[in-house]
């Protein structure tokens, strides 16, 4: 500050805070007097206002897995603000309730003090592709009797979703006497619709 009489003169300072969050206003005010009373003012206003938003990282790309046990444990995702640093991501997992495919979408959100928000999201889809493998079916054969064939084999089923799986068994006799062809026939079908089916014959 410069007087006209006085010369350099040392002006007051005060500063001001309207104690709001976004935004924010602080004023900072300078005034100068003379030995006389004469006085000038100046201010300069401050607002402090947040318009960026954060960042997340870690966010996986969306992907396709073949069973439910594939599907995992969401990610350890971080979010990071200009302002308020290092942020905890709420995160939220829907699955759409279908079976194949099915569905689940995992979303994490981040929001800073002054409501900037970031939302990213996962689709992960359950779809099992992959046909039962049936165990134990016998090879074809051939027999003099009626009385020389035997019961049904206990043929097994897995699968790589459901594991053990109930194979169906159908029967089916040609109505010839010489030769008599009985086709014994085992499908396995697991939730997705994926079947196999394998037949014995029986001359």
């Amino acid at each position: 500050c410069s007087d006209d009489c006085a010369g350099a003169i040392t002006p007051g300072f005060s500063e001001s805070d309207d104690g709001n969050t976004c935004p924010r206003v602080i004023t900072r005010t300078w005034t100068c007097r003379d030995s006389c009373g004469n006085e000038v003012s100046a201010s300069q206003t401050i607002t402090v206002f947040d318009t960026t938003e954060p960042a997340l990282a870690g966010v996986p790309d969306d992907t396709t897995v073949q069973c439910d046990a594939n599907v995992g444990d969401p990610p350890a995702v971080t979010c990071r603000d200009n302002c308020d640093g290092s942020i905890t991501p709420s995160f939220a997992q829907r699955d759409d309730g279908n079976t194949c495919p099915r569905v689940i979408t995992r979303t994490w959100t981040c929001t800073d003090a002054c409501g900037n928000l970031a939302s990213d999201s996962q689709n992960i889809t359950v779809n099992d592709t992959t046909d039962p493998v049936l165990h134990g079916v016998p090879a074809d054969t051939g027999v003099q009797c009626d009385e020389d064939v035997a019961s049904p084999a206990a043929v097994t089923c897995s699968d790589n979703c459901a594991g053990s799986v109930t194979p169906s068994f159908e029967e089916q006799n040609d109505g010839q006497r010489c030769p008599r062809v009985i086709t014994r026939t085992w499908t396995c079908r697991d939730r997705c619709g994926n079947d196999v089916s394998a037949s014995q014959h029986i001359t």
